[in-house]
């Protein structure tokens, strides 16, 4: 079996920067600041934030090849070696996690933990589960459904602008998992080729 498991990813917590614009308006008078050309706080906080999200890119492809079971057991033997406290407690935690895993499954994938990494790895699993089984019938059935579900979707509340280009993405990501699905070969290759290659033009 195949398991498709996050990588954890740091987040920071960032305060609103002040403003460098100040509009300030009273009975007979308005007065406008601008900003200064030297570069502000938010300019500096968003290319930061930037630099950090390019040297994620440039060392983690949205999906890793398959990986053994072990790798992740070895993962966090390596880390246990901690000297703080409440680090070791959490590796010995995910160490045995990883074992529990390494009982059912056989490998995994590393998926980029960028906050899109859930949907990425469920919707990875699923289609390599469906080329690796070539369950043609669920393909098809799958690919219907999310091609007929716009209505359904609106129907709930949600507007069809504000989902149109990621309904969009959905179908093409079925209709590329039925075109492979006579391919079993080849398949789960291709499949982690276009998903990686989608990684340099859309990020």
């Amino acid at each position: 079996r195949t398991t498709t498991i996050p990588t954890p990813l740091g987040s920071a917590a960032l305060d609103d920067p002040p403003s460098t614009d100040l509009i300030t308006t009273t009975a007979t008078t308005t007065v406008t600041v601008t900003a200064m050309s030297s570069p502000t706080e938010h300019q500096l906080t968003e290319r930061q934030l930037q630099a950090i999200e390019d040297e994620i890119k440039s060392t983690q492809p949205l999906t890793s090849i398959r990986l053994p079971i072990d790798a992740l057991i070895h993962q966090y033997q390596s880390s246990s070696s901690s000297d703080d406290d409440d680090d070791l407690d959490d590796d010995n935690g995910f160490l045995q996690s990883a074992k529990l895993l390494a009982e059912k499954y056989t490998h995994l994938r590393r998926v980029r933990g960028d906050g899109n990494c859930y949907y990425r790895a469920f919707l990875y699993a699923l289609a390599e589960r469906l080329l690796r089984r070539m369950e043609g019938e669920e393909i098809s059935r799958l690919k219907d459904k999310v091609s007929n579900s716009m209505e359904w979707i609106c129907g709930n509340g949600y507007e069809a602008t504000t989902i149109d280009m990621f309904h969009e993405e959905m179908v093409d990501l079925f209709d590329f998992v039925a075109a492979l699905a006579n391919d079993v070969d080849s398949g789960s290759h291709h499949n982690h080729n276009h998903n990686n290659n989608n990684n340099n033009s859309n990020n």
